[in-house]
């Protein structure tokens, strides 16, 4: 008797988390997807913008650096204004200088990124030899992270109408 109790409450809560998990979120996962396509976010998207807006911009960056066809012409300047002589190579070493630029801006959103998902109580990353939670530790990583993502910032406000393809 206790079997067969067992195997019934096993069956039911195994259709209790399809229906919890899988089946009742769905309308409002196709709600999110058609606020996505109307106006380029949805309301899901404001919970947590900030984490959203840094996913956003590393993918794009990041894919513009890879798959990009063009650069900013102020790429072809000289310090001075002067226009330089443009010849193939040139355009190599103006378009390699835009992915390194890219690829910076997008680090620094991808460590934030990385840094919000495991770095913060990562085990190995914030916790002493005894197992006590280090803050001197985590403040130091934070600092850095933090660093590292207003350098991007200050980079995208810079390059900001660069942003074409």
């Amino acid at each position: 008797m206790k079997k067969i109790r067992s195997t019934i409450v096993e069956i039911y809560y195994f259709f209790y988390r399809i229906i919890r998990w899988k089946i009742k979120p769905f309308p409002k996962e196709v709600k999110w997807f058609i606020q996505r396509g109307r106006r380029g976010w949805a309301v899901s998207d404001s919970w947590d913008a900030h984490y959203h807006i840094a996913v956003v911009i590393s993918g794009v960056l990041n894919r513009l650096a890879e798959d990009g066809m063009g650069y900013p012409s102020f790429l072809d300047y000289d310090s001075k204004g002067n226009k330089k002589e443009i010849n193939t190579h040139y355009s190599q070493k103006s378009r390699k200088k835009w992915e390194r630029i890219l690829k910076k801006i997008a680090k620094g959103f991808d460590d934030w990124r990385k840094w919000e998902d495991e770095g913060r109580y990562a085990k190995e990353n914030n916790y002493d030899e005894e197992g006590n939670y280090d803050i001197k530790k985590v403040k130091k990583l934070e600092k850095k992270v933090q660093k590292s993502l207003k350098e991007s910032c200050a980079l995208l406000a810079e390059h900001f109408n660069g942003l074409w393809d």
